[in-house]
């Protein structure tokens, strides 16, 4: 443990104590259907807690911001601390620093989150910018991840591409959502049909032509988020 960690947590858990509304914490705690305790603090103000603090304690290198991570996460007492965690992740400061070598640790992110408002910003934004940054290594990884038996992998592999617009490698795309098309799972089906009406905006017809030609395979939820920009834009 680092004096740097210690002293970075120790400020982050002041502010989150002082900016924190009891109220607001338990709205999210049942909103969020978990045992994890809340802050009570909201998403925008800790995002600007955490940039805050990231001009404050400046990171020098790759291994200093995955240790800081990995602490505020592993000792992470209320939920707002994980999403610390995952805002020093995505902070556009760091976005060159995003490679594969540092899958093992967003891994235990995922495995141990496991819930979609952990995973959606950390496939949508961490993952993403990583397939950027190394895209062979990283489409290898999530290849992989779209045949776990977890959940959660799956899921960030399907939203990795969520945001890619004209830039998706949409045969990546095929692969890692088939291997989920006949699973019953609402947050797999959700995420599926999610990246087919995102990337609708982009090429329609394509997606279109998808859901037509998979319209036994694909799940009515998949198909009904797919086809909503669609439908809701067509002439």
């Amino acid at each position: 443990m680092s004096d740097f960690n210690s002293t970075f947590r120790e400020k982050l858990l002041t502010r989150f104590s002082e900016t924190g509304d009891p109220d607001t914490a338990k709205y999210q705690q049942s909103y969020m259907k978990t045992d994890m305790p809340f802050w009570g603090v909201k998403t925008p103000q800790t995002r600007k807690i955490v940039s805050s603090l990231i001009k404050e304690y400046p990171m020098e290198s790759p291994e200093a911001w995955v240790s800081l991570m990995d602490f505020i996460w592993t000792n992470a007492s209320r939920r707002e601390e994980w999403y610390a965690s995952i805002e020093i992740l995505t902070h556009a400061k760091f976005r060159k620093w995003i490679l594969p070598e540092h899958m093992d640790f967003i891994e235990k992110m995922v495995v141990e989150g496991a819930w979609w408002e952990i995973i959606d910003p950390i496939a949508t934004h961490g993952v993403h910018q990583m397939l950027i940054n190394q895209p062979v290594q990283t489409s290898v990884i999530l290849r992989d991840w779209a045949q776990s038996t977890n959940i959660w992998k799956r899921r960030t592999a399907i939203l990795t591409q969520l945001l890619s617009k004209e830039k998706m490698d949409w045969n990546m795309q095929l692969e890692i959502m088939e291997h989920s098309l006949a699973e019953k799972e609402f947050f797999l089906q959700k995420a599926i049909g999610w990246v087919l009406r995102q990337y609708s905006r982009t090429n329609p017809q394509r997606v279109e032509d998808y859901i037509s030609q998979n319209e036994q395979r694909l799940s009515s939820l998949a198909k009904r988020e797919g086809m909503k920009w669609i439908l809701k834009n067509r002439p």
